[in-house]
Parts: C-alpha cells; sequence; structure tokens
C-alpha cells in the first residue's frame, strides 16, 4: 500500500469543520492533492471554497457544496462528514495532523518518481545525459516542494539580532564592485552582447574569488574546453597575449607562463566543459556544492538545452524551466550562481550618447528581471570602434583618453536586491584579458625580454592585481 495515514486525514478534516478558523493554518500545510483517499480532497476542496467566499462552515453547508458539485455520495453521503466531526481527538492537534498527511504525501511522490526513474532505466532514450537529467529534475522537485509557514515577526527578530551578533554579513562582492553584496540563495545574472567580454569578467570574478575564499568556486562552461578557459587565465597572469600563446611560445615566454601556474594552482578552482541539458545541469550544481564550492558560474543561458512544455512560449519556459529553478536551487543550497546571458538584437545594435545595457535588453528579460537577485549589464568602449563614445566616457569620468591604451569596460548594475544601482569603468586589456582601475597604477606583468626604459610596455603585457594586492 502506498504511505498514507486515513486516520489523519479525517482529523484534519473533522478540525477544520468543527472549528473553521484552523483552517488558515492547515491550508498553509497541504492543498487538496495531498489527500490520499480522493474523497477526503474533494471535501477539502469544497471547505476551502466555502472559506474563501466568505460562508460559514458546518456539516450542513459542507454537505450543500459537495452535493452542488454532484460529489457527496462519491465522498460517504451526509453520514460520513457527521462521522468526521466525530473521530476528532483534539481540534488543536490540526496542523500536526496537517504535516503527517503532508509527509505521506511526499513519500508517496517519492515512490511514484523511483518508479518513473526504473522506467528510464529499462527504456532508455540512448542519451544517458538527458535521462539523468530528466531524473535529477523528479528528485528535485521533490526537495523544492515543501511549504514554508510564516513565522511571527518575534521569531524573525531574534534571528536577525542573532546574526548582527555573529558579526559582519555573508556575501562576496565582485572585483571592484565593494556594494553588490551577492549573499548565500543568491542567482547573478551577468549580461552582455556577443564578444563584449562577459566571460572575460565572470572568470577575472572566479579568479579573484578561489584565490582569497576558504571555500571553492566552480565554473560551468558550454562554449569551450577547460584547456580554453584556462589559458585565459595563464594569459591574465602571465602578460602573455591569448594571441601569442596561438602563435606559439618562446621559452622566456612558456617560463613566465610556467610560473604565474604557480599561483594559479593554489586557486580554488574547478572547471568543467558542459554539454549536458538543465536537469544534468542542476546535478552538476548539486555535485559542486557537495565538494563544498560556495559560488558556481554558468556560462551561459542562451546554450543551456531544455524542454519547452507544451503550450507554453520560450519567454515564459526560460522563467519555469531555467532560471527560477536555478534561483530555488541555490537556495536550497545555501550558494550563489552566476548565470551569463546574452542581450537581445535591441540591445546589441543600439547606439547614440547612450548605448548602455538595460533590463529590458536581457533576452526573456521579465522571467530572469523576476528571478534574479542582481543584474550587472556590460558595455566595452573601444576607441577603435566608436571614438567619439570613447572620448565622451574619458571625460565624463575624468581621465586623458591619450593615457589609457586600452578598452573601457562599463559595468551597469541594474539590480541590486540588498544595495544601490549605480555604474563603475574599468580599463580592460583584452589580448590578456585582465581588468585595472583607470585611476590606480598600472600593474607590469614581467617581461619575457626587457626592453629599453623609454619604450611604453605593450597593452597585452597588463595584468590587474593578484587576489590580495589591491
Amino acid at each position: 500500500m502506498p504511505p498514507h495515514s486515513i486516520e489523519a486525514e479525517q482529523s484534519v478534516l473533522g478540525s477544520v469543520i468543527l472549528n473553521p478558523f484552523l483552517l488558515d493554518e492547515v491550508g498553509q500545510i497541504i492543498r487538496a492533492e495531498d489527500f490520499y483517499r480522493p474523497g477526503h480532497g474533494q471535501i477539502f476542496e469544497a471547505v476551502t471554497e466555502l472559506r474563501e467566499m466568505g460562508h460559514e462552515i458546518d456539516l450542513i453547508s459542507v454537505a450543500s457544496k459537495l452535493e452542488d458539485r454532484k460529489a457527496l455520495e462519491a465522498v460517504g453521503g451526509r453520514g460520513y462528514l457527521l462521522e468526521l466531526s466525530g473521530v476528532v481527538p483534539s481540534s488543536t492537534n490540526a496542523t500536526r495532523y496537517a504535516k503527517i498527511v503532508r509527509e505521506r504525501a511526499l513519500y508517496r511522490r517519492l515512490v511514484q518518481i523511483g518508479s518513473e526513474i526504473s522506467t528510464l532505466g529499462y527504456e532508455s532514450s540512448g542519451n544517458i545525459e538527458d535521462d539523468l537529467g530528466q531524473a535529477t529534475s523528479l528528485v528535485m522537485g521533490v526537495s523544492i516542494a515543501g511549504q514554508k509557514q510564516a513565522l511571527p515577526v518575534a521569531t524573525v527578530w531574534d534571528q536577525l539580532l542573532k546574526e548582527l551578533r555573529s558579526g559582519p554579513a555573508n556575501y562576496i562582492s565582485p572585483p571592484h564592485l565593494p556594494k553588490v553584496h551577492a549573499r548565500p540563495g543568491a542567482l547573478v545574472v551577468l549580461a552582455a552582447g556577443t564578444s563584449v567580454g562577459k566571460t572575460a569578467v565572470a572568470l577575472d570574478w572566479t579568479d579573484a574569488w578561489a584565490g582569497t575564499m576558504q571555500t571553492w568556486t566552480a565554473f560551468l562552461e558550454y562554449e569551450m574546453s577547460e584547456v580554453s578557459l584556462v589559458s585565459r587565465l595563464a594569459s591574465k597572469h602571465s602578460g602573455i597575449s591569448m594571441v601569442r600563446m596561438e602563435e606559439g611560445l618562446s621559452e622566456a615566454e612558456l617560463a613566465l607562463v610556467e610560473s604565474a601556474g604557480e599561483r594559479v594552482r593554489r586557486h580554488r578552482l574547478l572547471v568543467e566543459a558542459v554539454t549536458s541539458d538543465v536537469g544534468a545541469l542542476f546535478a552538476k550544481i548539486r555535485h559542486a556544492a557537495s565538494k563544498g564550492c560556495s559560488v558556481v558560474v554558468v556560462d551561459h543561458l542562451g546554450l543551456i538545452p531544455f524542454r519547452v512544455p507544451r503550450g507554453m512560449n520560450h519567454a515564459k519556459a526560460v522563467g519555469t524551466e531555467v532560471t527560477n529553478k536555478l534561483k530555488r536551487l541555490a537556495n536550497d543550497l545555501g550558494i550563489v550562481i552566476v548565470l551569463l546571458c546574452q542581450v537581445n538584437r535591441e540591445g546589441q545594435k543600439r547606439i547614440g550618447p547612450n548605448p548602455w545595457v538595460t533590463k529590458n535588453d536581457l533576452r526573456d528579460s521579465g522571467e530572469i528581471e523576476q528571478d534574479a537577485d542582481i543584474i550587472i549589464g556590460l558595455n566595452r568602449i573601444s576607441r577603435e570602434d566608436d571614438e567619439a563614445l570613447f572620448l565622451r566616457v574619458c571625460d565624463d569620468i575624468g581621465i586623458d583618453p591619450y593615457e589609457v591604451d586600452t578598452d573601457i569596460m562599463r559595468y551597469g548594475v541594474l539590480k541590486n536586491r540588498n544595495g544601490p544601482l549605480f555604474h563603475k569603468y574599468l580599463g580592460f586589456a583584452g589580448e590578456s584579458m585582465s581588468f585595472y582601475d583607470l585611476f590606480a597604477p598600472r600593474s607590469l606583468a614581467p617581461r619575457a625580454e626587457p626592453e629599453p626604459e623609454v619604450q611604453p610596455p605593450p597593452a597585452e603585457q597588463i595584468s590587474m592585481m593578484a587576489p590580495g594586492e589591491e
């Protein structure tokens, strides 16, 4: 027999019929579909509907409502309703009875999921990644299915005081953005157009966190291999440009890369090239969290395979099947998830005095904005692409444009649940994948071959300060 408790179901129904005010508490714990006996679910629906309409709840009104639905005889008739009101040991224990009903319902769901997973195993689709992802999604649905009850403000106040007494709040901030506080459970969205540098920015954040935090960070990459991803770190820390790495390095340049590797090797960073669907992605995130990762970066939203439910448009499905579940997963695991995404065509083509990314430029923006705790839009300002804009930005922030020999990256904080909205500019040396403060002295990477002091350093040999050296 599937897990159930007829006595608990009868006690819940009898309690709310005798004392309708208990329905406010019970309704936060269980739903009609949680009852094992179908007739009990119909009775609960009838009582709930009477309560919502403001009608009196008693044996006569409940019987009348069921009769209107042509369900009275199916649930056992008036005699069974009278019997329910007599089997309740104590209506004051209604919430305890409701929790038993809810618990048994979740156990029945586990049994059902076990059967569905067994069927997946015997009737395989031929794609193990898809099947594992679907199985993970089924189990995950149970883990987030529980309903939380509202807490008295006094209880929450005590929790707040406990957190305040324990010292500074638990959060992380991206490099150069101290006003952005990403707390455990946060979904951070990093948005930009194609070839702007969002992967470079995300890797810069990850590199800083992995080098300074006591916990691990994971980078799940859909566009490139692990070696290609790590080569960007090698460029950043050695000052050797990506172009030079592709052309072939001299012995001196290779020595610089090896030297940089001694520092990168100590970083608490996991990298993985993934091709899996959204269900398997959730499993990988859970696995990373089980290994101690407190931050997981996913690059990027547009490449995550997922099924669009029948009758649902793509924009709604992005929220239902991906971002909403990622947000819940971050909460469930107590980690920060950083999700990269593309802006739409309108955002990429915008020109003029204010070409900056906005929340409306996000593909399927409404769903993403709703689920994200923090949204940061990126714009890359290049002298070669738009000299007028480059000169205007330099003038706005008060720097000499002829002293800037790299591109400029604009970070626009578009949503910040725990802080202000603002924007900031950083220098971006794209060839070496490194960022620097436009108002701070530049940190020069080691050179393979010393040059005369009269010659300025090439752009590809500029690197950001290592984490902790600011």
